[in-house]
């Protein structure tokens, strides 16, 4: 730890650690041969017949140990809706043909969560059926709909609604 470079004796080094064990410096100051320690817990920590090199030196590891628990708070704080690149490229490759129950318990992400990703990623929208694309959906009924959906880059609702609609469109029942 940076304490033991610090030009203290030992029972100032022992007294110091044990401060910053109970809470961090939030602020340093240096007036008069004192160094002010202010602490997060609200308490004051002063060493007196301290000399400005020690509160230079102080200063520099307390705000360095800071800027690194800062790095590191906001390098670990991911918000839920937050997306990792894994994340996406699982929904990219398995959007087609997994349903989105699936894909919300794999993911541990909400099935809204996981509408609007693939509406953003432009996975799904509102596009019309082309002719071409309702042609092989009639020729390949039988494929499952799984199949259909990653070949039609559609999604499985998707597949399964034009089945639906297909089916009572012309009378026979319905697909699914």
């Amino acid at each position: 730890m940076w304490i033991e470079n610090l030009n203290l004796s030992l029972k100032e080094k022992q007294k110091l650690k044990n401060v910053l064990n109970e809470s961090r410096i939030v602020n340093i100051n240096f007036m008069q041969n004192i160094i002010y320690l202010s602490l997060q817990n609200s308490k004051i920590v002063l060493l007196r017949n301290s000399t400005e090199e020690l509160f230079k030196e102080l200063k520099k590891n307390v705000e360095k140990n800071f800027l690194l628990r800062e790095k590191v708070k906001k390098t670990n704080k991911r918000k839920a809706g937050d997306w990792t690149e894994e994340e996406i490229e699982y929904l990219k490759y398995n959007f087609y043909d997994t349903d989105i129950d699936s894909l919300s318990l794999h993911l541990k992400k909400s099935q809204y969560q996981i509408s609007l990703k693939a509406i953003e990623m432009k996975l799904v929208g509102a596009r019309e059926w082309s002719s071409r694309e309702i042609e092989y959906l009639e020729k390949n009924v039988d494929l499952p709909n799984y199949k259909l959906a990653k070949i039609l880059k559609r999604s499985l609702s998707s597949v399964k609604a034009k089945k639906r609609v297909l089916r009572m469109r012309k009378g026979k029942g319905c697909y699914l």
